[in-house]
């Protein structure tokens, strides 16, 4: 097989999910373009709830750690009735997540997920950020 360092990825959009996969495949040895169509990084958003898989997943990149800080952790997720507040039923989270999946269940602001992303992008040298820039197309070769 041929190494890794010889293929390259282009990735359009540093939002999470570009950040994200930017950090992922730099993981796996390829050279990363990224290209963003502001002229600049911004965080922004709203909050955001983020599973074990997730969190398990941001762990791995060395993303977890960054959010942690600006991060909760709720004990449960509970459904009420609208209409009289009755518990209807509870969802353990907390320590109990934790133990069954090996990660946190957290929720965040969005904007506190992409800094984290944003700073270990910037740590990696096989990653080139490129703002300012409008994908148009992709041609292979």
């Amino acid at each position: 097989m041929d190494d890794p360092r010889s293929r390259h990825v282009v990735i359009a959009g540093a939002g999470v999910a570009g950040l994200t996969a930017a950090l992922a495949f730099s993981e796996r040895g390829y050279l990363v373009r990224l290209f963003e169509q502001a002229p600049r990084l911004e965080a922004a958003g709203a909050g955001i709830q983020l599973s074990p898989n997730a969190t398990r997943i941001l762990r791995q990149l060395g993303v977890l750690d960054r959010l942690l800080p600006a991060a909760v952790r709720p004990e449960a997720v509970v459904l009420k009735d609208a209409a009289t507040l009755r518990e209807l039923t509870r969802v353990p989270l907390g320590q109990a997540a934790e133990k069954r999946w090996q990660a946190p269940y957290l929720v965040a602001h969005r904007a506190d997920l992409q800094e984290a992303l944003m700073a270990r992008l910037a740590e990696r040298p096989d990653i080139s950020l490129v703002t300012g820039a409008r994908v148009g197309g992709v041609a292979a070769g």
